[in-house]
């Protein structure tokens, strides 16, 4: 099948795939622009899995995102992260072993940096944030918030209508 006729997340992780075939990502810079786009949710987080990798491989990478399901997995690697540095090397691999869990992808937050963009009336405020407890999910708050209000109000009211 040509790449022309593939579907628009086929031809996107195709660019990837090419890369990490053909060069030495150790030396690279790369950019992608929502690594989620056209993936559906399971793909999203594998896609922050190969990422993770990449990362853990010193390729520079920078990412923007709109994807919650993205952030959480990488939370996930910093997290296992976390717990790999507190556990022996055995109790480590037995752990990741029992939760079907990947080693490579624990993730260093320190070797990462995330940025927050917001405006503010005709300009753009950019804030690192703090990972200490992984990715802040500041952007997302607001839209989350929202959602599960009127969630709540439209239950009651098919209860109520019930």
């Amino acid at each position: 099948m040509p790449v022309s006729a593939a579907a628009a997340s086929v031809r996107e992780l195709g660019a990837i795939y090419l890369m990490l075939k053909n060069i030495d990502i150790s030396v690279s810079s790369i950019l992608v622009e929502e690594p989620e786009a056209h993936l559906h949710s399971s793909k999203q987080r594998l896609m922050a899995d190969v990422l993770t990798v990449m990362s853990n491989i010193e390729a520079s990478i920078q990412i923007t995102t709109h994807s919650d399901y993205f952030l959480r997995r990488i939370n996930e690697h910093i997290m296992l992260y976390r717990i790999g540095e507190v556990m022996t090397e055995d109790e480590f691999t037995a752990f990741a072993a029992t939760h079907s869990l990947n080693p490579d992808l624990a993730l260093n937050s320190e070797k990462i940096r995330a940025y927050l963009l917001t405006r503010e009336g005709d300009h753009t405020v950019v804030t690192r944030q703090k990972l200490d407890d992984g990715l802040p999910f500041t952007s997302f708050f607001g839209a989350i918030k929202e959602s599960l209000e009127l969630e709540e109000i439209l239950s009651e009211k098919i209860r109520e209508l019930s």
